[in-house]
């Protein structure tokens, strides 16, 4: 497979869409995604509508779409409980205690709740 098709597909899956869902977005046929991710045939304003879709998308959401590096292979996922009882998941470089994670998470909710007063 392609590396446009990994990455269509990659960030399609973390926004928690299917291939219908995405094409209407982007303004694409259901079949032509699917053709894309499979790594068939395409052109390339079509991967671009695609690829523009995604961007609004992932903005909307506040999801970073840099992709890890070979070397972030100490990526480790958790889910800490916050102070409120919520829980987070959260992608951290290396081990860090939930607690740590839990309290910076908490911290940065706060701030952003305050800029959003």
């Amino acid at each position: 497979m392609g590396e446009d098709a990994d990455r269509v597909r990659s960030r399609r899956e973390r926004l928690g869409m299917s291939k219908a869902e995405l094409a209407r977005e982007a303004r694409v046929g259901r079949h032509t995604l699917a053709a894309i991710e499979k790594g068939e045939g395409f052109q390339r304003k079509t991967l671009a509508k695609i690829e523009r879709a995604l961007v609004r998308l992932e903005q909307e959401i506040g999801v970073n779409v840099a992709p890890l590096r070979s070397d972030d292979d100490d990526l480790v996922t958790m889910e800490v409980e916050l102070p409120d009882g919520r829980t987070a998941r959260v992608i951290s470089k290396g081990t860090a205690s939930p607690e740590r994670l839990a309290a910076q998470v908490a911290a940065l909710l706060e701030q952003m709740s305050r800029g959003q007063e």
